[in-house]
C-alpha cells in the first residue's frame, strides 16, 4: 500500500498551477470574451468608481498574477492582487448582484474565502518547498 505522504509532493504544485490558471484564464476571459468594454458596464453597473480604469488594472493584475503563480516566481507578491480580487468580489459583487438568491450568494462568498485562504498559503509557501 502507498504511504499518503508520497502523492502529497505533487498536491503542493498540482494546487498553485491549478490556482493560477484561474487567474490567467480569468484575465484573459475578461479581456477577449467580455472585452473592457463590457467589463466597464459590469463594473460601473455595481457602482465601482472609475469602472474603466477598474476593468484594465482587474484584466492585468490578473493576467501577470496568474502567470507568475504559474511560474512559481515572486509568490510573496503575486498572491496579493488576487486576494484582493478575491475579497473584493466576495462582498461587493456577489452581494449586489445575488441578494434576492441567498444560498448562492452565501455560496460564492465561501468560495472566494477559501481560495483566498489557498492564495494566501500559496505565498507563505505553506504548501510545497521552494528553492
Amino acid at each position: 500500500m502507498t504511504d499518503i505522504r508520497s502523492n502529497l509532493q505533487f498536491a503542493g504544485p498540482l494546487n498553485r498551477i491549478l490556482m493560477g490558471l484561474v487567474f490567467l484564464a480569468g484575465g484573459l476571459v475578461k479581456l477577449f470574451v467580455m472585452q473592457p468594454a463590457g467589463l466597464t458596464k459590469m463594473l460601473g453597473s455595481i457602482g465601482m468608481p472609475l469602472p474603466a480604469v477598474a476593468a484594465w488594472v482587474l484584466i492585468i493584475a490578473e493576467i501577470v498574477s496568474g502567470s507568475l503563480i504559474i511560474a512559481n516566481r515572486y509568490l510573496e507578491y503575486a498572491i496579493w492582487p488576487p486576494v484582493v480580487i478575491l475579497l473584493v468580489a466576495a462582498f461587493t459583487f456577489y452581494p449586489t448582484k445575488f441578494a434576492d438568491k441567498l444560498p448562492l450568494m452565501l455560496t460564492q462568498i465561501g468560495i472566494h474565502l477559501v481560495l483566498t485562504a489557498n492564495a494566501l498559503a500559496i505565498g507563505a509557501g505553506l504548501l510545497e518547498k521552494r528553492e
